[in-house]
């Protein structure tokens, strides 16, 4: 009922004679472009298939580039008509994970230069009170439900309860931004728990870039996103929360500061351990390099 009700609104708003117009468009178009491939930054929207079915018709390859970190079963396969020809990954092991799993992946060239990871700061676990938190909140808003517990709202409320908690003053919160009615719910999620918390909640604006506020602060609560990668090189120490990291081929072979509970997140923040995030973020850093 979900498949023929989407199919049935896909339809009413695009008619297949717009679809015919549209391929024909596309297909004309990388004709005459002289290109070789298309990269994509998604492998799994309709727009990004399109693209990639129009570009294989016209004679073109199709490479994936995540723009995220990804779970190993968000892949799709990579011999479809509508599907990519290759993955890229980040590092050799997701891309040895996804050959072994009969996909077509390698791992790319990064052109950027990385950093080397500073030494992580040291926060003063005897006044937590004081201490500068940065909230980096999952762009998913939904219900609770057992195929999605790391949405806004459960991560937000546990999170929130943590701190409390720990005695926690203040909290800065930013959140993806996202289309309207999405932020239209974050935003009165926390202006209804801001009337009734304990904690100073300050919302950063979601356009500011993550990587140039993450060094103001003392510590960075984090889902799984790239994030991730921009905190394991910089001075800040960061605790994964609900980052079901052994989904990750990318980064489950690094013992990363993570936490799956309200419990699992005060010890963790009672007790951190900044030489082990020191030694794992190199780590990290060298598979990444390595490329």
């Amino acid at each position: 009922k979900v498949i023929s009700s989407t199919l049935d609104d896909f339809f009413e708003k695009y008619d297949p004679k717009y679809l015919d117009n549209l391929f024909k468009s596309l297909f004309s178009f990388f004709k005459i472009s002289n290109a070789k491939k298309i990269i994509l930054n998604s492998d799994n929207t309709c727009s990004s298939r399109f693209l990639s079915y129009a570009a294989k018709k016209a004679g073109l390859e199709t490479w994936f580039l995540p723009h995220g970190v990804m779970q190993n079963y968000q892949y799709l396969e990579t011999t479809s008509e509508f599907g990519v020809d290759k993955i890229l990954t980040w590092n050799q092991p997701e891309a040895d994970y996804l050959l072994n799993k009969g996909k077509n992946a390698i791992n790319f060239q990064c052109p950027i230069q990385l950093t080397l990871p500073k030494v992580k700061k040291n926060y003063d676990k005897k006044n937590l009170s004081k201490l500068n938190i940065l909230v980096l909140m999952p762009e998913w808003v939904g219900l609770n439900l057992k195929s999605r517990p790391d949405c806004f709202e459960n991560d937000f409320f546990t999170i929130h309860n943590s701190l409390i908690n720990l005695g926690v003053n203040h909290v800065y919160l930013k959140y993806h931004n996202a289309i309207d009615i999405m932020l239209k719910k974050k935003v009165e999620t926390i202006k209804r728990l801001s009337l009734l918390s304990k904690i100073n909640l300050k919302v950063i604006d979601p356009e500011k870039k993550t990587i140039d506020l993450i060094s103001d602060f003392d510590l960075v609560i984090v889902g799984a996103t790239t994030g991730i990668i921009e905190l394991a090189l910089s001075s800040t120490p960061f605790i994964i929360f609900r980052g079901f990291l052994e989904d990750f081929t990318l980064l489950n072979n690094y013992n990363l500061p993570s936490a799956e509970s309200d419990k699992g997140l005060v010890e963790l923040i009672r007790n951190y351990d900044f030489i082990n995030l020191d030694k794992e973020c190199l780590k990290l850093y060298s598979s990444l390099e390595s490329q």
